[in-house]
């Protein structure tokens, strides 16, 4: 399976700063892969996704060296414009990529910008909000959404242009827990039904381990970990670099402490079945965790 993402050798530090946010990164994607990229606040994830979508050096100026391919192009090359085409961004603030006053328009817009006839654009304008569980809003008031609901327009509109490479930069940070649990759904039935290359940014760490291929831990702007995740959330190093562990990972490592050889669970649901063949519950496990 060819590469959909290569980065090789790169190195960025923005314009004013005397630090590398990134140092010597490499990485390389698979077409039709799913990774999960996590780290501290200030770790490089948030500019490596600037360098793959187009917008280092052109919108975020600052020395870059290196090799960053998307789709067989090279990004640093183009203006952030030309890779929109073939690259679709969701960010943080799901305000900031909402443009119209309804649903439906909204997401036409850029296809619109495209010179796309009518009717092909009602037609993935109905399929990309049925994607994200938007198909009965297409009349609706963008300012009557919900944060869950702005941002899952803001990915139906992302999806609408076709990318070949998805990039969702912490999409559920600013979000409460509701809307939350929305974009993290949403995003994790995409996985499963559109098989995308994506490139999904998050500190958190347990609505995602399930579904994602392999998990990249970034630290002080390296790689510092690259693997499925299983292995990834069995490293011992994660603690010490600021990863938030998912619960099950820490009841995890505190029973094997205790002498319970179980492997590492994904999910709390695989913690449960892990523990039922030992005669432990996860009541027992949680107490002697505490």
């Amino acid at each position: 399976m060819s590469a959909a993402i290569e980065v090789r050798d790169f190195t960025f530090r923005y314009r004013g700063s005397s630090v590398p946010a990134l140092r010597d990164v490499h990485l390389e994607v698979k077409q039709g892969e799913v990774i999960l990229v996590t780290g501290p606040t200030g770790s490089g994830k948030s500019t490596l996704l600037r360098a793959l979508n187009g917008l280092i050096p052109d919108f975020y100026e600052g020395e870059a060296h290196g090799v960053v391919r998307v789709a067989g192009r090279d990004v640093l090359s183009l203006r952030p414009n030309r890779v929109a085409t073939f690259v679709g961004s969701v960010f943080q603030s799901p305000e900031d990529q909402i443009i119209a006053g309804k649903v439906g328009r909204d997401v036409a817009f850029g296809l619109e910008n495209l010179g796309w006839e009518k009717e092909v654009i009602a037609e993935e304008v109905d399929r990309s909000l049925e994607a994200v569980g938007l198909g009965d809003l297409a009349a609706q008031e963008t300012s009557a959404l919900s944060g869950g609901q702005m941002q899952r327009l803001a990915l139906a509109g992302v999806l609408a242009m076709g990318p070949q490479v998805l990039l969702l930069d912490e999409p559920a940070s600013e979000l409460d827990p509701r809307g939350r649990q929305e974009i993290l759904g949403t995003i994790e039935n995409l996985v499963r039904s559109e098989s995308k290359t994506m490139i999904i940014t998050d500190h958190r760490l347990g609505d995602l381990l399930g579904v994602v291929d392999r998990v990249v831990v970034m630290h002080r702007g390296r790689i510092a970990l690259d693997g499925a995740a299983r292995e990834v959330m069995a490293r011992p190093e994660l603690r010490g670099w600021g990863v938030e562990i998912p619960t099950a990972v820490r009841v995890w490592r505190r029973l094997i402490q205790l002498g319970l050889d179980v492997p590492c669970p994904l999910t709390p649901e695989e913690l449960v079945d892990s523990l039922v063949p030992n005669g432990r519950n996860l009541s027992d496990a949680l107490e002697a965790a505490a």
